[in-house]
């Protein structure tokens, strides 16, 4: 017999998916995490990791303070809303707008591809270009899901249609 899984967390809305609770209570915070780190604590790495013949200008400290000011905020929005509420619409309100942020970057990692003249082919991406483009794609992809409503399925008890709805 195999052990069962961990209980939720006690304000997880029962009608989440259990992939979609792991991933935005655990991964998605610990990643906008590790982006406030790299911008804040390591900014000349933050500056090649897309584009591997920039330098780092210390006058521009500015710039990556901000950036992992911002990736800071992200993680603790995402890290501390959806354990504060139990309403689907704000889990989902959280989500859209983290959506946005990842498209913003996904099209920023395509800039930095193509200026350096690595988007034409994958065997030419670095290390980095797979590692920022391959997770910004699946957590992109994994929160477009949960806004859309991927995976809900049937509402299970009665007044459950709503919360599944978000309305």
């Amino acid at each position: 017999m195999s052990p069962s899984p961990p209980p939720l967390p006690p304000n997880t809305p029962s009608v989440v998916p259990r992939p979609y609770v792991l991933f935005f209570l655990y991964l998605d915070p610990l990643t906008a995490l590790y982006g406030a780190w790299l911008h804040l604590a390591t900014p000349s790495v933050a500056a090649t990791a897309m584009a591997p013949s920039a330098a780092h200008d210390p006058s521009q400290a500015f710039v990556y303070r901000q950036a992992g000011g911002l990736a800071l905020a992200v993680a603790a929005l995402a890290a501390a809303l959806p354990r504060l509420s139990t309403d689907l619409r704000v889990w989902r309100a959280l989500q859209a707008a983290l959506l946005l942020a990842d498209a913003a970057a996904l099209s920023g990692a395509y800039e930095a591809l193509r200026v350096g003249g690595r988007l034409g082919s994958t065997s030419t991406w670095t290390d980095d270009d797979v590692g920022v483009v391959g997770s910004y794609a699946v957590i992109t992809l994994v929160r477009a899901l949960f806004v859309l409503g991927v995976g809900f399925g049937a509402p299970r008890e009665e007044g459950e249609e709503e919360a599944r709805k978000g309305t």
